[in-house]
């Protein structure tokens, strides 16, 4: 094993390989895809998993070898540096953070401080511009949605 410790993804939907849960199983539900800037740990478990028929595991491979197989970089050893935005590549991701900031922001009572936590969602969020500073409906309509 030669890639070890803590690393993080350069892009979001690298996707981590279950471990399975008993020695031998066959089916794992631990496997899940990272968002940019998601940090994970490299366990013996892990790189096992990683491992393919050939004796190659693609968690060996450094920058270079993986703008060479795949075109781009999707992770890095050690953890997320602050430059990388958390999820900032997954737009649905923005969305729902967007959204749920949104909600809280508009929920605060004091006029001045909504006004101020608005200010901070559009200054977190200029992609969404202030077109999109409409109330946020959490009610559902007749139909259900």
């Amino acid at each position: 094993m030669t890639a070890s410790g803590i690393h993080h993804a350069t892009i979001s939907g690298l996707t981590l390989p279950g471990v399975p849960a008993a020695p031998g199983a066959v089916l794992s539900a631990t496997g899940r895809v990272l968002l940019q800037g998601e940090e994970f740990t490299v366990t013996p478990e892990l790189y096992a998993e990683t491992v393919d028929r050939n004796g190659v595991s693609w968690l060996d491979l450094d920058a270079d070898a993986q703008l060479a197989k795949w075109g781009e970089i999707r992770f890095a050893p050690g953890p997320r540096p602050d430059a990388l935005t958390f999820g900032g590549d997954d737009s649905s991701y923005r969305i729902r953070q967007w959204q749920r900031d949104l909600a809280y922001a508009q929920d605060v009572s004091d006029p001045n401080e909504r006004r101020a936590a608005l200010a901070r969602v559009r200054a977190e969020f200029p992609e969404f511009g202030a077109s999109h500073s409409h109330t946020l409906s959490t009610t559902r309509d007749r139909a259900g949605f």
